[in-house]
């Protein structure tokens, strides 16, 4: 029997202080985004046309919206005008049907000098910059994207009756993009409706929003004549919104034929570490007038990979990041006062990412604290030391809000002769998840191949999470159930000593779970406060070891001996670190060897079948 133990090494981030001052500043680092999305967004900033309209989709808003406006550097420009509404000529004394002029760009204020001096009414709507034009419209209702057509005024602001004319938003971004939230856009139906028609046809109509709601246009009001603009959408959302608009509506499919997909983690390559490092520093710089020492910049980057679940990635969710550094220039405990004019010039140090990272923690921990007080008092029933048969130790994650921590709990498993299976406790009270049902299922179909070959599986067998009152659903803790039965069956008793985790497969394989920093810290900290022997650990499935970023003290404590990480790739593995037994493997007869736990549990099912056969007949 061969019981393989993760070291500290074999967990631990191996990017270095040293490693840090070695990346060379960049005051213009790379988009922190996977390449497919960052060309995506490329592509599509450099081709406009009808269709051509972008949807970014990705995890937060924030980052959406700075991927958006980095990549808007490399936009080709369209054709951006001066808008000019004046009386037309040919219909002198009309004032109600004026004309609109797209002029050059700085043209339209000449232009409404030459009609002033013949007599003529004309107001600038809109004058084009030099640059094109980037808007971020926050409340895409139809009067602030398609402008209003007002209301006529002889007084007027100057002397101008097209004082209450507004070109709108959409108008104002011709020539450059105009960025809108789908879920803001989905609350306002005709504004999507409008905007669907302005873009197929490539023309606008200044207060038509005004003109199709169900207020009446004022009487006195203008009507104003569809223009020929060069727009360009783009449009941030969820998988949800994107999903939603692709599968019922077939212009959005036409229109929007650029996707961006931003993923929430990119590959950690010295490239990537070198952008996320100059990325901190320039915010550092740039935003809070102040710099990052390298082992600040080394403790955000643990930050960064702990967020990725996963030490061969980083997190692109750098709006955290920015928070995190705001708080800490707010309580920095260094500043750089050797000049008088540097007085106001701070410095971050790591003592302050880890102070703050705590504090940011601690805001969401009243729960787990209580958990915590609960087990050391016993109000929770756990135990960590010791042996016991059909028990074991489970791992499960709780969110609050942004935050998540772990909570062992204990599974139970109670057998006898029957013919009504696995009994979930948890749905029989209707706390079960359709995935958690799943897992009966896998469990009962993984009992019957490993074991029933030659009788009948003939078994009542109960399952339960102790002292669960919530809804239990995934299929993390599907392993943990088996072993309390294994258990159970064989009367084999499991160390209470070591949690588990991993999730199920119908052959026997232990898959790859979430959140294992947050698991393996929960067990970690119950055994503090009941009773740390220096014996403790936690099973891990092998494929997870890559997802293993733990706290520096559990590190410490790994590396010490005191605390134990054993990564398992099947049930026989945890099995035989739980129980001390050979598990045992069927010989070319198909026999398990004599003594055993597998020849146990199958001689057990096999004595529990004829018992229910004795009893039926």
């Amino acid at each position: 029997m061969k019981t393989r133990e993760l070291t500290a090494d074999d967990v631990n981030i191996t990017i270095s202080e040293k490693d840090i001052s070695k990346i060379k500043f960049d005051n213009k680092p790379k988009m922190l985004i996977d390449e497919n999305a960052a060309e995506a967004l490329m592509t599509g900033m450099k081709i406009r046309g009808r269709g051509t309209n972008i949807f970014v989709c990705g995890p937060s808003a924030p980052e959406r919206e700075a991927a958006v406006l980095e990549a808007a550097a490399s936009m080709r420009p369209g054709r951006t005008v001066d808008i000019v509404i004046s009386e037309k000529a040919e219909t002198a004394g009309d004032i109600l049907t004026p004309g609109l002029h797209l002029l050059e760009p700085g043209k339209g204020a000449d232009f409404v000098k030459a009609k002033q001096s013949e007599g003529k009414h004309a107001r600038l709507l809109h004058t084009a910059d030099s640059l094109p034009p980037i808007i971020i419209e926050e409340n895409p209702v139809p009067s602030r994207l398609f402008g209003s057509a007002g209301i006529f005024d002889p007084a007027g602001l100057h002397g101008s009756p097209f004082s209450a004319v507004s070109p709108g938003s959409l108008a104002e971004s011709a020539g450059g993009i105009i960025v809108i939230n789908a879920e803001d856009m989905l609350e306002e139906p005709l504004s999507w409706k409008l905007l669907r028609r302005v873009l197929r046809s490539g023309k606008i109509t200044i207060g038509e929003g005004r003109k199709l709601s169900n207020t009446n246009p004022a009487a006195g009001s203008f009507i104003l004549p569809s223009i020929n603009l060069d727009l360009k959408v783009v449009m941030l959302g969820n998988e949800s919104h994107f999903d939603h608009l692709y599968n019922n509506d077939e212009d959005f499919r036409e229109l929007f034929q650029f996707f961006a997909e931003l993923n929430s983690v990119i590959d950690m390559t010295p490239q990537s570490i070198a952008d996320s490092v100059n990325y901190f520093r320039n915010f550092c710089i740039n935003k809070l007038e102040s710099s990052l020492t390298d082992a600040a910049a080394l403790e955000l980057l643990k930050y960064s990979i702990a967020a990725a679940e996963n030490r061969e990635k980083l997190s692109t969710i750098t709006s955290e990041i920015e928070l995190i550094l705001s708080e800490a220039i707010s309580a920095s405990s260094s500043a750089s006062a050797s000049k008088p004019e540097d007085q106001n010039k701070k410095e971050i140090l790591a003592a302050d990412i880890i102070k703050v990272i705590d504090k940011q923690s601690s805001r969401f921990s009243l729960l787990e604290r209580t958990i915590i007080e609960d087990i050391e008092t016993g109000v929770i029933n756990l135990q960590v030391d010791g042996s016991e048969i059909g028990k074991v130790n489970g791992l499960s994650v709780i969110e609050k809000g942004p935050w998540a921590f772990g909570s062992p709990g204990l599974i139970s498993a109670r057998i006898a002769p029957g013919e009504n299976g696995l009994v979930n406790i948890e749905h029989e009270a209707g706390l079960s998840g359709e995935i958690h049902d799943k897992w009966v299922l896998i469990l009962e179909g993984f009992l019957r191949s490993r074991f029933a070959h030659d009788f009948p599986l003939s078994i009542f067998a109960s399952i339960c999470f102790e002292q669960s009152y919530s809804e239990i659903d995934g299929d993390s803790a599907s392993s943990s159930e088996l072993y309390a039965l294994l258990s159970a069956i064989a009367g084999v008793p499991l160390r209470q000593d070591i949690a588990v985790t991993g999730s199920l497969s119908q052959t026997g394989e232990i898959q790859a779970v979430g959140g294992l920093r947050e698991k393996i810290d929960g067990f970690y900290k119950a055994c503090r406060a009941i009773n740390f022997t220096g014996r403790q650990g936690v099973i891990v499935p092998e494929r997870n070891i890559k997802n293993i970023i733990i706290p520096d003290y559990i590190i410490d404590d790994i590396r010490a001996g005191i605390f134990h990480i054993y990564p398992v790739s099947t049930v026989d593995d945890s099995m035989e670190i739980l129980t001390g037994m050979e598990s045992g493997h069927r010989n070319p007869r198909g026999l398990f060897p004599n003594g055993s736990l597998n020849y146990l549990i199958e001689k057990n099912l096999k004595k529990i079948a004829a018992q229910a056969k004795n009893f039926v007949n």
